[in-house]
């Protein structure tokens, strides 16, 4: 979607997405099972005024869900059995946005998402990509076992590293395309529940955009419905001091 590249453009630049809304998107998401509580279902159910959300516990449902449908966004969580997911890592090769997490650390799907895996079962991670940290309590988060046997993957070979875990090995990677986000662990494992909804939301942002892009507290106009004439500047809002630089600056 072309609405994705001036929210990559941003991360590039070190900026964290302000809380916004996010511009509208159809998501896919996949859960086979959850131990604790969801907060990837309720990162996107704190979305849904702005996103369509289509879930299904059913990975096989999945699987026809993403060969017969377009989507903007698809979550995948592989939580408690194996699969699998040629339509998925197909979807991921031909470009498509995802968030993936997969305890059973799948070859294929860690291939067609740009990573390797290592070590489990690491204790805490630290987040060092700031369109991910951004709105968190700390930029180190603890990991609570609910009761899985494997409750965090560690991985290897990312062209990003978002976060590492105490291990070393990398926690959350992004893609060389910018287009997957692949989560080392589980989506009922982080132990603060409101920064784990808030990493979530920061992850579905980072792959569809958002409304509040250079962070300023306004709304960009148009789809969002918003009054920021430049949604790429910061200095440029209503509220901002107007200058004779050949600028709208204050959006009048």
């Amino acid at each position: 979607m072309t609405f994705r590249a001036s929210a990559r453009a941003l991360a590039l630049l070190g900026l964290a997405l302000a809380p916004s809304a996010a511009l509208a998107g159809d998501i896919l998401y996949c859960n086979d099972y959850v131990l604790g509580t969801d907060y990837m279902g309720n990162a996107l159910t704190s979305l849904s005024a702005s996103h369509t959300v289509t879930s299904t516990t059913s990975i096989s449902t999945c699987e026809s869900q993403i060969s017969s449908g377009s989507w903007d966004l698809v979550v995948l969580a592989i939580q408690n059995n194996s699969y699998s997911t040629p339509n998925f890592n197909g979807y991921v090769s031909a470009g498509g946005a995802a968030i993936l997490q997969d305890w059973t650390r799948d070859s294929a799907r860690g291939s067609a998402a740009g990573i390797g895996y290592g070590s489990t079962n690491s204790a805490s991670m630290t987040i060092t990509f700031s369109p991910l940290s951004g709105g968190l309590s700390s930029a180190t988060q603890t990991f609570t076992n609910p009761g899985w046997g494997i409750y965090t993957m560690g991985m290897t070979g990312a062209s990003v590293t978002a976060a590492t875990f105490a291990s070393g090995q990398v926690a959350i990677a992004v893609n060389g395309s910018d287009t997957v986000i692949v989560n080392g662990f589980l989506t009922d494992t982080i132990t603060n529940g409101t920064d784990a909804e808030k990493l979530y939301v920061n992850e579905v942002e980072y792959l569809l955009g958002s409304c509040d892009e250079d962070g300023d507290g306004y709304d960009a106009t148009g789809a969002c419905g918003g009054s920021d004439c430049d949604d790429t500047d910061a200095s440029v809002n209503p509220s901002a001091s107007e200058a004779c630089d050949g600028i709208d600056n204050d959006c009048d």
